[in-house]
C-alpha cells in the first residue's frame, strides 16, 4: 500500500498513522470554511491532514494540532516541516483533554475528526502493519469522549469561530444535543452518502455560539459506476490531484 497520499499542494506520509487518510477528512477540510481566520485548531490531527488542509485554505492563519498518539504527531510534524507552510502549522503530542485546560489562546475555527465506536474496518484505510492496540484506540471513543470534546471547543472558541466536525448520523445526533447545552448551536450540516440510492452515512456538522437558522445539503460522493460525482470533484477540486 502506498505510505505517502499526493495533494495538489502536499504530500502526507503515514507510515506510523494509527488510522490513515479516507474520505471523512477530504470532504470535511474541503467543505470547512471560516474567512480571514487567523488561528485554527485542529483536534486528533493524526498525520496531519486536516492541519495541512486548513493551511492551504487560510494563507493568512497560524494552525495548531493536537494528537496524543506519539508516533503519529512525530509523523504530522515532518508533513508540516516538509509542506510549504511549515512556518504556520505545529503540532502539540498530547492528550486534547490536557491541551484545553491550560491553553489561553483561542480560535476562530476548530475542526476535528473525532474518535468515535466503530469496528476496526480491515479492508481499507487502516495501517495493518501497527499493533492492535494502536489502531483501536485511533477510532474508539474512550479516548475522547464526545462530551469532553465539547468542553474543550466551548472554551477555546471565540464568540464569532466555528466548530466543524464529522460523525455517523447517531453520534452526530448525540453531539447536537449536546453542544446546545454547551452553548453550541449547529449552523450548517453536510449529509454525505455514497451514491444515489444509498441511505446517508456521514454528517459534516458546523457549530457556532451565535445561533442561526439552519443551512443544510447533501452530497453523493460517487457514481453507481463508482467514479466521482461532479459535486464530489468541485468540493475538493482545490485538493485532489486527479
Amino acid at each position: 500500500m502506498n505510505k505517502t497520499f499526493r495533494f495538489k499542494e502536499f504530500e502526507l506520509r503515514q507510515e506510523q498513522a494509527a488510522h490513515r487518510f479516507g474520505t471523512d477528512s477530504m470532504v470535511l477540510g474541503a467543505w470547512a470554511e471560516q474567512e480571514e481566520a487567523m488561528n485554527i485548531l485542529d483536534i486528533g490531527t493524526g498525520t496531519g491532514v486536516l492541519a495541512l488542509m486548513m493551511a492551504q485554505k487560510h494563507p493568512d492563519a497560524l494552525v495548531d494540532a493536537v494528537e496524543m498518539d506519539t508516533a503519529s504527531a512525530a509523523e504530522a510534524e515532518f508533513n508540516f516541516e516538509a509542506s510549504p507552510w511549515g512556518y504556520r502549522l505545529t503540532c502539540y503530542p498530547q492528550r486534547f483533554q490536557d491541551f484545553w485546560q491550560g491553553e489561553t489562546l483561542h480560535y476562530d475555527l476548530i475542526i476535528c475528526n473525532p474518535p468515535y465506536f466503530e469496528p476496526i474496518n480491515k479492508a481499507k484505510g487502516n495501517n495493518e502493519q501497527l499493533p492492535e492496540e494502536r489502531r483501536e484506540q485511533a477510532r474508539l471513543q474512550n479516548t475522547l469522549s464526545l462530551e469532553e470534546l465539547l468542553d474543550g471547543v466551548s472554551r477555546l472558541l471565540v464568540k464569532y469561530g466555528r466548530f466543524y466536525t464529522v460523525l455517523p448520523l447517531n453520534e452526530a445526533e448525540k453531539l447536537t444535543a449536546l453542544a446546545k447545552e454547551k452553548g453550541l448551536y449547529l449552523t450548517e450540516r453536510l449529509n454525505l452518502r455514497h451514491d444515489a440510492n444509498s441511505p446517508d452515512f456521514r454528517q459534516c456538522l458546523c457549530f457556532s455560539k451565535l445561533e442561526s437558522e439552519l443551512k443544510e445539503n447533501t452530497l453523493t460522493i460517487y457514481e453507481t459506476d463508482q467514479s466521482w460525482t461532479p459535486e464530489y470533484k468541485a468540493l475538493t477540486a482545490a485538493f485532489h490531484l486527479k
